[in-house]
């Protein structure tokens, strides 16, 4: 299971978020977390606030200790905690190197809804870049209870490609067995169209079923190994396999969420690649449409023989 959980704080509630999963997941795998704060340095005299840069420091410091102390308090198997300096997602990254976490728990900042971002720049920037699985928490106004924390048991993971994306099923599941998850192996399969004549541009295009139908069987059978995979890993409560015909890959995971009591979604970073509509990604789409947590998976770290 896991050995290091890395929780990036910026000292406002909305961070501490990532808090109670993180302890959680700490508390059942026996790993470590390591805290840690981004400081930005202020000017040679005083910052705003009339605070020296040492004094900002110390204070900087003073939070994670008393973060740590909290995680403690609240079941954590160890806690360390490291003040750094630099671009945040930089920082957070040579961090993470440094560390060997295996894992980061982060909140967003950003906010769901049309016309809005929807992830926060570091959240962004780390779940694209980092070489190990994200889990972003979803900013929210209410109060951190590190008490108790729901884990997930109800995963989404859409996949992309049965054979690229073994290890992002992998993840997914190395976190859901926490709290006993049933899995939702979901995939869009896109239609395979034919025109009407020969020449393509001359007129629509037209279902071309029997591709289409051999574009399902074989997405069923990639999905089958991997469910099978999974079952050979662990025990897993249930594993079902969604197929949708769409040419959105969005909106169908969107809907593969909406139709069922989905509490995490896992993807690969690949959904970060850029859409072909001019809709953002489908990393972005699905961030901006729904509050759930979602967990981000470099497909080439997450091999299944190296989770």
């Amino acid at each position: 299971m896991y050995k290091r959980i890395l929780v990036p704080l910026d000292g406002s509630p909305f961070a501490e978020h990532a808090l109670p999963v993180a302890i959680a997941i700490s508390r059942l795998t026996f790993a470590a977390l390591h805290l840690v704060r981004v400081h930005e340095p202020s000017s040679p005299t005083y910052t705003s606030r009339g605070r020296s840069d040492v004094v900002s420091r110390q204070h900087d410091l003073e939070y994670l200790h008393t973060a740590a102390a909290r995680a403690i308090a609240n079941g954590a198997n160890a806690v360390a905690t490291a003040l750094v300096e630099g671009w945040p997602p930089s920082a957070i990254e040579r961090e993470i190197a440094r560390t060997g976490a295996d894992l980061v728990v982060l909140t967003d900042h950003g906010r769901t809804g049309r016309g809005t971002r929807c992830l926060g720049s570091v959240a962004d920037t780390v779940a694209r870049h980092a070489k190990v699985p994200v889990l972003i928490m979803r900013a929210s106004d209410r109060a951190v209870d590190l008490v108790w924390c729901p884990l997930f048991r109800n995963v989404l993971i859409a996949i992309g490609d049965a054979e690229k994306d073994a290890g992002v099923a992998d993840a997914a599941e190395r976190l859901g067995t926490l709290g006993t998850a049933c899995y939702t192996l979901f995939h869009m399969v896109h239609p395979a169209l034919a025109p009407v004549h020969s020449y393509a541009f001359a007129a629509a295009a037209t279902l071309d079923a029997a591709t289409t139908r051999a574009r399902l069987s074989s997405t069923r059978q990639g999905l089958a190994g991997l469910a099978s995979h999974m079952r050979d890993r662990a025990q897993p409560n249930g594993i079902d396999i969604a197929i949708s015909i769409d040419t959105h890959p969005a909106t169908s995971i969107l809907d593969a969420v909406a139709a069922s009591p989905v509490d995490l979604v896992a993807m690969s970073t690949r959904a970060f690649d850029a859409s072909h509509t001019g809709s953002g990604s489908v990393a972005e789409q699905v961030a901006c449409s729904t509050a759930l947590p979602i967990l981000m998976c470099p497909t080439f770290e997450c091999d299944p023989r190296a989770v």
